[in-house]
């Protein structure tokens, strides 16, 4: 035993040193590849107009799909339909169900706030996609607020704002989300020639500035942007 211990007391494990360090540095390696993915895959879906939540899912085969279309088109309206296909066909029934089941977990939202998530999403599947947008639009301050610890205060625009850009910047949210929220959700819209498609635009809504019926993108991407928001970490106060 005493010659197997002299025996291993005289090893150089540095090998072992320099395996361990060029694993982390691959593990690096690979998060920095991974993280230019995953920007690289937000940016298309902004300018394809999809809220960037929607790629973040454990769903392979979304991400596959998504993939073969950014691979094999330009940005052009043909890669926009292609995508809204995929997230139409996505987002079914089924997982909007689970969807609102995993809503019912969100323990700063109370459960009339919660029925109203429900309905609203239940109007989607009606194609009341006006229906959609206008219940969600009202709530998502409120959500903002829970998530900051300032659901009593007094809300005007630019404190919610405020408060998004909190939140994002404490759950480490990309700047393509962040600009998301910002160009197509909170954007400055002062008279109805603003109006941007397909996007849930809350000032446009609120103020009742239509230029024709509300996409079924518009809808979907509004019930995308409330799953995102119930999902933030809250901000917990010391």
């Amino acid at each position: 035993a005493q010659v197997l211990l002299d025996t291993f007391s005289k090893f150089n494990y540095s090998i072992f040193d320099r395996i361990q360090e060029s694993l982390s540095r691959i593990g690096r390696e690979f998060d920095t590849y991974f993280d230019k993915l995953e920007a690289t895959y937000q940016n298309e879906l902004y300018e394809a107009k999809w809220f960037p939540h929607a790629i973040n899912t454990d769903n392979l085969q979304l991400f596959l799909d998504v993939s073969e279309v950014l691979e094999h088109t330009r940005r052009s309206k043909n890669r926009t339909k292609k995508l809204d296909r995929i997230f139409f066909d996505f987002y079914d029934k089924k997982r909007l169900a689970a969807m609102k089941r995993e809503w019912k977990n969100v323990p700063e939202i109370p459960y009339h706030i919660q029925k109203m998530l429900s309905q609203a999403v239940n109007a989607y599947d009606r194609k009341e996609y006006a229906v959609t947008n206008s219940v969600l639009m009202t709530l998502w301050e409120g959500i903002i607020a829970s998530k900051v610890g300032k659901e009593n205060n007094y809300r005007i625009s630019s404190a919610t704002r405020q408060s998004l850009e909190t939140l994002n910047d404490e759950n480490n949210n990309g700047e393509t989300i962040k600009n998301f929220c910002s160009d197509f959700i909170f954007y400055d819209c002062h008279h109805i020639e603003e109006v941007k498609d397909d996007v849930p635009g809350r000032h446009g809504i609120a103020h009742s500035w239509y230029v024709k019926y509300p996409s079924r993108k518009t809808a979907l991407n509004a019930i995308i942007f409330t799953d995102f928001l119930l999902g933030l970490n809250p901000i917990v106060k010391e």
